[in-house]
């Protein structure tokens, strides 16, 4: 070991007179760059030796050991020299009198697994530098739901769960002496909501969890697959089939009102928002101090952020609203509500001639009622695929959605972002 560590400070000696020929903008970096190799080096050496003190047989090493010497400044004379050349490190080695010091590098690398590797041919392989504890996330549409306010029913028990309505309204009338008020009954329905099981399976290969560079690799699985779970849900609130196990969606719900642009579709300007909100209020179903709002395509969005007023008659363009930029906040706070977007809603449907036209949404989103049984579930199988060296992760959410008025709601479906 002694004699290792009276190597690495010949090592320090030669690498000063190796870089003294390099310009000085560069002998910093050089300078690092070999102290880095020569403390990993020096590592791997000393890891080995006491391995062979264990009777471990590592080609190359023994003969380090017992007949030769390592000699640092011939090691990194001949790196330097593979950084500055495109030849095999092999043979620049060779040729620099340092075939016994490859060989013993390339006994290290193969031991170890060392991140620089030395193939059987003599050629000189670098893995990538990885950034740590990140990985970049599949691009996904924004989730909504939750942000317009629905009412929310968590942690529920048993098969259904039942909310009382009101149907009808109570009467009043006019009497005197002798005149009998005219007599109402209170009708009364029921809301009901049915756990759905909406789930996700992904397979997994144990490789993607021993390499990758996330800290707690299936928590960040378990959370990507709980925003798809998320997404599901509400796509299933805006336009949901309603068959046997799937909520009905706004969209197909009876009674729901249409706001309808044009013969082909049109574009959606402020007139078309504001229709929407004028439908709630006439149903008596706004609530000044209630979770009202817009849910619009995120293209549908973008296009109202570019509507210009004509300056004159048959102006075909104009001026923007706010000048020069309307940005999203800007939009929130002129339409005086909550307006949310994402791309999760339809943007592929037709009307007539109009094709590629979008969805938007307005209610107040309380009269929405969406139901949670026993939160969400995780369940993990690490033989899932054994002949594959796999492994499945599961996630499941029963839910159910409902609304309590449907008059609360308003949808427009064909606008034209092309407009």
């Amino acid at each position: 070991m002694d004699k290792i560590k009276k190597l690495f400070a010949e090592m320090r000696t030669a690498t000063e007179t190796l870089i003294g020929e390099t310009v000085e903008a560069k002998k910093k970096e050089l300078q690092e760059n070999i102290d880095k190799m020569g403390e990993e080096i020096k590592k791997r050496v000393d890891d080995l030796e006491e391995a062979a003190k264990k009777s471990q047989n590592v080609p190359g090493l023994s003969e380090a050991l017992e007949k030769k010497s390592f000699d640092f400044q011939i090691f990194f004379y001949n790196m330097h020299k593979v950084r500055s050349t495109s030849k095999e490190i092999k043979t620049v080695f060779e040729e620099n009198n340092g075939g016994y010091e490859y060989e013993v590098l390339k006994a290290i690398s193969q031991q170890r697994g060392m991140s620089t590797i030395i193939g059987e041919d003599g050629g000189f392989i670098v893995n990538d530098q990885v950034l740590q504890g990140s990985m970049i996330e599949f691009l996904k549409p924004k989730s909504t739901l939750m942000k317009l306010g629905p009412t929310v029913f968590s942690n529920l028990t048993g098969g259904q769960f039942i909310i009382g309505k009101q149907t009808d309204d109570v009467a009043a009338s006019w009497g005197g002496e002798g005149k009998s008020l005219s007599e109402t009954q209170i009708k009364a329905g029921k809301v009901i909501l049915r756990p759905k099981k909406i789930g996700t399976l992904v397979i997994v290969p144990n490789e993607f969890k021993q390499r990758n560079t996330i800290v707690g690799v299936d928590a960040w699985i378990r959370k990507q697959l709980q925003e798809k779970i998320a997404l599901a849900i509400d796509a299933a609130a805006y336009y949901g089939s309603g068959n046997e196990y799937e909520p009905l969606g706004l969209a197909n719900r009876d009674g729901i009102k249409i706001i309808s642009i044009g013969t082909n579709g049109g574009l959606f300007d402020f007139d078309t928002a504001l229709d929407m909100q004028a439908y709630t209020m006439e149903t008596d179903s706004y609530d000044e101090n209630g979770n009202n709002g817009w849910l619009m395509h995120t293209k549908v969005m973008n296009r109202m952020r570019k509507i210009r007023i004509a300056n004159y008659s048959a102006q075909t363009d104009g001026t923007y609203v706010t000048p020069p930029l309307m940005s999203v906040k800007k939009l929130r706070e002129m339409l005086g509500e909550n307006m949310q977007y994402t791309t999760l809603l339809r943007d592929d449907l037709t009307k007539n001639a109009g094709t590629n036209l979008c969805e938007a949404y307005y209610g107040n989103w309380e009269n929405m009622f969406v139901g949670f049984w026993n939160g969400l579930k995780f369940a993990v199988s690490d033989d899932y695929k054994f002949n594959t060296d796999e492994y499945a992760i599961r996630v499941t959410q029963e839910c159910d959605i409902n609304v309590a008025h449907i008059e609360s709601f308003s949808y427009c479906k064909d606008a034209d972002p092309a407009a």
